[in-house]
């Protein structure tokens, strides 16, 4: 259980399949959330596997407009490789801020869909010129993403997160 305090959860990663989304949002706003979300794309690992999928939680009574990125539903064949985004800005004392959580491929690095998707929500902030948080999974090093420009080009900084074991 949260505190009532938190207001934004972003979650990279929740392996939920789309069919289930119906239910997920139902429970959700039961306990006084909304929600912005990608689906996981199903693998070939098992019949139930899946890959990926994002998804933004806000608190119902807070001001806040939801979005999904364009192509976070793309696939390759019929099992996608799970990469998506999802954003939510949220208002805060008179400030707007963008949450995104995003899931980038696995094993992948810098390949043609993960820049796609890190095209898109570079979009996103350049149009929004709002305050904004990225939280998720890239798969890959923190120096890539700053070697591939992306981090000068929306003016943005990765801060240095410690580990209990000191990486």
């Amino acid at each position: 259980t949260l505190p009532p305090t938190t207001k934004v959860v972003m979650i990279a990663e929740h392996h939920i399949p789309k069919n289930m989304f119906d239910l997920i949002e139902k429970r959700l706003s039961a306990i006084g959330w909304m929600a912005a979300f990608t689906p996981a794309k199903p693998t070939l690992r098992s019949e139930f596997g899946t890959s990926g999928g994002t998804m933004v939680l806000i608190r119902k009574h807070c001001e806040a407009n939801m979005f999904r990125g364009k192509n976070s539903h793309k696939t390759k064949g019929s099992h996608g490789k799970g990469a998506s985004w999802t954003a939510a800005i949220l208002r805060f004392k008179g400030v707007s801020i963008a949450f995104i959580s995003l899931y980038l491929i696995s094993g992948q690095g810098l390949n043609l869909d993960n820049l796609e998707i890190l095209a898109e929500i570079r979009a996103f902030i350049k149009f929004w010129q709002i305050p904004f948080i990225i939280g998720g999974d890239f798969n890959f090093p923190p120096a890539d993403l700053s070697d591939s420009g992306f981090v000068v080009e929306i003016s943005g900084e990765i801060p240095q997160v410690k580990t209990p074991h000191g990486d």
